[in-house]
């Protein structure tokens, strides 16, 4: 995405997190490269498959999360939806979804590749069928 660095991505210390441009509900929405969430960004979770690399990222210093794909040439849907109900999708052709104000426990990544959803959280990762158009 542009503005965003290359892989692979330079660790940041804890002090380059506090130059955030938002905080929790502050960042819902907003792109988290612009934001600077992404200098103390974690990785929670990752998926590969089917050429594609599916990421849940999270911001401890903005106490955001979203969902990125490396690559995002025929995919669809990129999304990151909370437990609570919130959620983000990428713009068409996007590689990254805007934030969701949630910790990285109540966040779902997903993207559909091939026919085939692919998707990640916390603790686990999956990948289903998709019927239906997308």
């Amino acid at each position: 995405p542009s503005g965003a660095p290359a892989w692979p991505w330079p660790l940041h210390s804890a002090a380059d997190g506090t130059a955030a441009g938002c905080r929790a509900a502050g960042c819902r929405g907003l792109d988290p490269y612009r934001e600077r969430c992404d200098r103390d960004s974690v990785v929670v979770h990752r998926l590969r498959a089917y050429g594609r690399v599916l990421t849940l990222q999270y911001s401890p210093a903005c106490r955001a999360s979203w969902a990125e794909v490396d690559t995002a040439a025929a995919t669809a849907g990129l999304r990151i939806a909370t437990t609570g109900g919130d959620q983000q999708t990428a713009t068409g052709g996007g590689a990254y979804t805007a934030m969701v104000a949630s910790g990285p426990g109540a966040a779902r990544a997903t993207v559909v590749v091939r026919g085939r959803q692919l998707g990640v959280a916390q603790y686990d990762s999956w990948i289903d069928a998709v019927s239906g158009s997308v």
